[in-house]
């Protein structure tokens, strides 16, 4: 009898950890979506000389938005524009697959 408790609230816990895990997963691709949205809108108003203002060309706002819809095109125009700015391609390129 001691032996189905203990296997019961093993799955009990494990179906929590999995809901949690689940829910969490769920948030983050809900940001990044709401990211997008925000980011494009803003981004959509801008002229070239603008985007540049801030380091980042209308290419490069078309090839992050061209990413997955779960993605946050703002992490990679982030990416983008610093590594304008310092000039450390490898570095940011390494930062970008670590966080896709």
């Amino acid at each position: 009898m001691a032996h189905v408790s203990m296997q019961s609230g093993l799955s009990a816990t494990t179906e929590t950890s999995s809901l949690r895990d689940l829910l969490v997963k769920m948030q983050t691709v809900w940001s990044a979506v709401a990211n997008r949205y925000v980011a494009g809108g803003m981004l959509s108003h801008l002229d070239d000389r603008m985007l540049s203002d801030i380091g980042i060309s209308r290419g490069d706002v078309e090839s992050a938005f061209a990413e997955p819809v779960w993605r946050d095109p703002t992490t990679r125009l982030a990416l983008l524009a610093t590594e304008r700015r310092t000039g450390s391609r490898e570095l940011n390129t390494e930062t970008l697959d670590a966080a896709a």
